[in-house]
């Protein structure tokens, strides 16, 4: 199998699409906003076997204060989890084909640590990407992360059943509280509460600027929309949702009084449900109490893993620069 560096558009974005694992996160054009405002340089390879592609794998480069890193996803990016994206008939080859396969991409992996020598090197591949032993098999160190999925596939009025009581008194209450939630195009709004929110906490916020945010919404604008929570015309939070092969809950303000946080989630499902989208990610499962928030809505617990090698320096420069979300 052999290794290229994609140059072009027109190569990488209908293979993502066409893959069962591609996200709009894997998307050309999201890429190149991370690479423009981080100043990571940006690996996009594909490993081919012949003329046809068999994986893309997405990749950060970078050397800061000394210490060089190889990852696929930057914490101040806010994505969740990147890796490889496999080709579309992937899950459906026989098991011992899916391992060679596996197998040729982790070793062609380790080529390219060993060609640029990375202190750090961290891969997250997302939901569904469950075999990561020829990584383990390499000396990488595995974690695990949840994420809540909820099925759209059945009713509007079953799903609302389906939430607790809890749930659906809280989010009667803030419709009679006067709380409304309204479609939009200003990130600003969102990204500013934020910041506040996480400044409150004495955290920054997991985002490297309002203008990466804005420059994301208008490259996607059909993907990537926004919605205000508004109290008798005041903004009082918000969320933006990616809109690919499921709807996620990508970033949003924290908690509101009255219960409108409870509203704008539920806003947002009854959006996706109306857009045909088959399920509906509550994104990230790791935190105790955003996790009791978000189980109400009687959503399916998703693992997923991150892969992370590192050598002393790298050790002490991701306890410093926290280089992968907690």
């Amino acid at each position: 199998m052999a290794t290229e560096i994609i140059t072009e558009r027109e190569v990488w974005d209908p293979f993502v699409k066409r893959s069962p694992y591609g996200t709009l996160f894997h998307r050309w054009d999201f890429f190149k906003t991370v690479e423009h405002h981080s100043g990571f340089r940006f690996l996009p390879l594909a490993l081919r076997k012949g003329e046809a592609i068999h994986w893309l794998v997405p990749l950060f480069l970078s050397r800061k204060f000394g210490v060089k890193t190889l990852v696929s996803t930057l914490l101040k990016s806010a994505v969740p989890y990147l890796g490889p994206v496999p080709s579309p008939d992937f899950d459906g080859l026989r098991q011992y084909r899916r391992e060679s396969h596996l197998l040729l991409l982790s070793e062609e992996i380790r080529g390219l640590v060993r060609e640029h020598c990375p202190d750090f090197t961290y891969l997250s591949p997302g939901p569904g990407f469950t075999d990561i032993r020829p990584f383990l098999w390499d000396g990488y160190d595995a974690g695990v992360n949840y994420t809540y999925v909820l099925n759209l596939s059945g009713s509007l009025d079953a799903i609302w059943k389906s939430l607790t009581t809890k749930k659906r008194v809280g989010i009667t209450h803030a419709r009679k509280m006067g709380y409304a939630v309204r479609r939009s195009t200003d990130v600003r709004p969102i990204y500013d509460m934020a910041t506040r929110r996480y400044a409150e906490q004495g955290r920054t916020i997991p985002l490297i600027s309002h203008g990466y945010l804005a420059d994301l919404q208008r490259t996607f604008p059909d993907e990537l929309e926004v919605h205000h929570l508004l109290l008798n015309g005041t903004i009082e939070g918000g969320m933006v949702v990616v809109m690919d092969s499921r709807a996620r809950a990508w970033l949003g303000t924290t908690r509101t009084a009255d219960h409108g946080n409870e509203l704008l989630y539920w806003s947002v499902i009854e959006g996706a449900k109306t857009a045909g989208a088959p399920l509906f990610e509550l994104v990230g499962a790791n935190t105790r109490y955003i996790s009791r928030f978000k189980s109400g809505f009687n959503p399916d617990l998703e693992a997923y893993f991150t892969l992370t090698r590192r050598n002393t320096l790298g050790t002490l420069a991701e306890k410093l620069f926290r280089l992968v979300r907690p």
